[in-house]
């Protein structure tokens, strides 16, 4: 039902909303990218590496966004930084690792917010 349903391919990257459970969290939204597909659950890797197997169902029942055509993908990444350090010196270091990931191919579009 999944294949007839929505289009989905090994190598998307994905967004699904609701709860989706895994061993050492719950988070309201997952993003990954899919690594396998069968009929009755596909396995997404997180951008920190998990291997999060979802049931075909969820694909089904939830909301999910691809991101595979986008341009430009945001994600958020939260820190915390002790008083004495230096804001500026941090996100500019921040930056320069962020901008060194495979997956960053406009680096020009990085930024960094502190709040």
């Amino acid at each position: 039902m999944i294949f007839s349903t929505k289009e989905f391919k090994i190598g998307d990257i994905v967004g699904i909303s609701g709860k989706v459970e895994h061993p050492n969290d719950q988070k309201d939204f997952l993003f990954g990218k899919i690594e396998e597909i069968t009929m009755r659950y596909i396995v997404v890797r997180t951008f920190d590496l998990r291997r999060v197997v979802v049931p075909s169902l969820k694909f089904i029942t939830a909301t999910v966004k691809t991101y595979t055509s986008e341009d430009v993908v945001r994600d958020e990444v939260e820190f915390i930084l002790d008083m004495a350090s230096d804001i500026h010196k941090a996100s500019d270091i921040l930056k320069q690792a962020v901008n060194t990931l495979p997956q960053i191919s406009k680096p020009e579009y990085t930024d960094i917010i502190v709040v």
